[in-house]
């Protein structure tokens, strides 16, 4: 009965540890709120590891007040002490899943890609602390009944490589997740957009909020390139089986004499003499045919970037073929600057 009650506490725990890592993922990746996905984790995980305590302690306590033989006691004494070293050490690795969400800025998160990286390193670091604590801990305990020899071969050749590979992993597991929280912008996750022609891309790409077709300005430097591909060509399906043949990404300046502030968080924008600059991605698509797509980006949406762009396979419905064009966009600028109350401007 006791051994059940053990093997039904050490559960839980484990269940409010999994609980921790996945609200601190989403509320951190998902809400673009890390810091409050920590304080959340952090609250499963005392919970767990109090209730590992706290029954651990009753357990130990309540075999000697009944009629046991010594050696059934002392067998479940020793599973007792195994699993709550187990079950605290599991408390650690969720502990270090959840703790790089304390590094990005306030209402701020961290790219999926991101979170599960420096979670990994974080479990992985903290588990090596704990059963090298752990391992310390047992070894001075030996330590009363070894020779002196015998004691400071196993602190030579155990304990202080140990305690140097977790310092450097420790070290490294700082500075990394240092850079990435050095990062000027909120990491939320990407966007995607889905075309079935080129014209439909191209009109994504070129839709605008207004500051293109309604005020004066000026193209100074473009990367874009002629399309070679005519209007019947661009309304029909794209029809590339595996990809585009390559895709590069360049910039296009334009100068606007009165730029209108309700876009200032929208486009990278360089202040100048006699008015502003904005600076929009050009995306020029060569085809495996030869065949070239460029347009400049003045949609809003994919000012924060894009990721990817790919064509997929054709799917056959009902006889026939449809095709279709995968295009990946990071967070767009005015998010950026909705999340950090920040003025967007060249090398921001």
């Amino acid at each position: 009965m006791y051994r059940n009650n053990l093997t039904v506490t050490s559960w839980i725990c484990i269940g409010l540890y999994l609980v921790a890592i996945v609200a601190a993922l989403l509320i951190g990746c998902a809400a673009l709120e890390s810091l409050i996905g920590f304080f959340v984790g952090i609250i499963f995980i005392l919970g767990g590891v109090f209730l590992c305590m706290i029954q651990c302690r009753y357990l130990r306590f309540q075999p000697t007040q009944n009629d046991f033989d010594s050696a059934s006691t002392d067998e479940f004494l020793r599973i007792l002490e195994r699993k709550q070293s187990l079950t605290l050490t599991l408390a650690a690795t969720a502990f270090g899943f959840i703790f790089p969400h304390v590094f990005p800025p306030v209402h701020t998160g961290l790219l999926l890609g991101y979170a599960f990286l420096y979670r990994l390193i974080g479990a992985v670091v903290s588990t090596l602390l704990v059963l090298l604590i752990t391992w310390i801990v047992r070894t001075a305990k030996k330590s009363y009944q070894m020779d002196r020899h015998k004691f400071f071969w196993t602190l030579k050749n155990g304990v202080v490589p140990y305690c140097i590979i977790c310092g450097l992993s420790v070290i490294a597991m700082a500075i990394g997740i240092g850079v990435a929280a050095s990062i000027p912008q909120p990491m939320g996750s990407a966007s995607t957009y889905y075309a079935d022609t080129y014209a439909s891309l191209l009109d994504y790409l070129r839709r605008d909020t207004g500051l293109f077709s309604e005020f004066d300005y000026t193209l100074y430097e473009t990367d874009e390139v002629e399309t070679t591909l005519d209007e019947g060509t661009l309304q029909a399906p794209i029809y590339e089986e595996v990809c585009f043949q390559e895709y590069t990404i360049g910039k296009a300046s334009y100068f606007f004499p009165d730029f209108p502030s309700q876009f200032e968080d929208d486009y990278i924008t360089v202040p100048a003499d006699g008015g502003v600059y904005v600076e929009v991605e050009v995306l020029t698509i060569t085809l495996p045919d030869g065949g070239i797509i460029s347009s400049p980006v003045f949609n809003p949406e994919m000012q924060g970037g894009i990721l990817d762009l790919q064509t997929e396979t054709a799917m056959h419905v009902y006889e026939e073929t449809s095709y279709s064009v995968f295009l990946a966009c990071d967070t767009p600028l005015y998010e950026v600057a909705q999340a950090q109350g920040i003025q967007l401007t060249i090398g921001m």
